[in-house]
């Protein structure tokens, strides 16, 4: 035996969801196309055409009177100057010094030429020509033998020092 049939249910409805974000999308959406409005009637704005106002050519134009005072030159003061004046100042220092040196160098050449005249002077005093005295040929000369010991010649050691082949001896 088959069970009776259900009863068909009734389909549900949807209820739509009241979100705060969707009320905070439509109003910052709203708030973009105005200010994308705003700045599209700016810039329509910006990009009109204004004319200026034409000039009036029935007077003559006269320039206004400045009231502040005329302008006086003043003599210019360059540092170069100075410096020009400081840099004559440290060349003829420079100068002087070399002046200086130059003439220490040529009193002490002086000295030393005048020590070395003295000392050739003195040498020539002293070193008086003395003649070699002669040889003694009284007695006949005889060679004496030496009274060291004579050496013993030792053949060389050709070789390999250390290792295993071949000690050098």
């Amino acid at each position: 035996m088959v069970p009776p049939r259900p009863e068909p249910r009734e389909l549900t409805l949807p209820r739509p969801f009241n979100l705060r974000s969707e009320a905070r999308h439509a109003a910052a959406v709203e708030a973009a196309a105005a200010a994308a409005a705003e700045a599209e009637a700016a810039a329509a704005e910006a990009a009109r055409f204004h004319a200026r106002e034409l000039p009036r050519l029935d007077r003559v134009f006269v320039p206004q009177e400045s009231g502040a005072p005329l302008t006086v030159p003043m003599s210019v003061v360059l540092a170069t100057e100075g410096r020009a004046m400081t840099r004559g100042e440290f060349d003829a220092a420079v100068a002087e010094k070399a002046r200086a040196a130059e003439d220490a160098r040529r009193v002490a050449d002086a000295a030393r030429e005048a020590a070395e005249r003295e000392e050739v002077q003195r040498l020539r005093r002293t070193l008086a020509p003395r003649a070699t005295p002669m040889p003694d040929f009284s007695r006949p000369f005889m060679a004496m033998p030496s009274g060291r010991k004579l050496t013993h010649p030792v053949s060389p050691k050709f070789g390999r020092k250390g290792g295993k082949r071949g000690r050098g001896e």
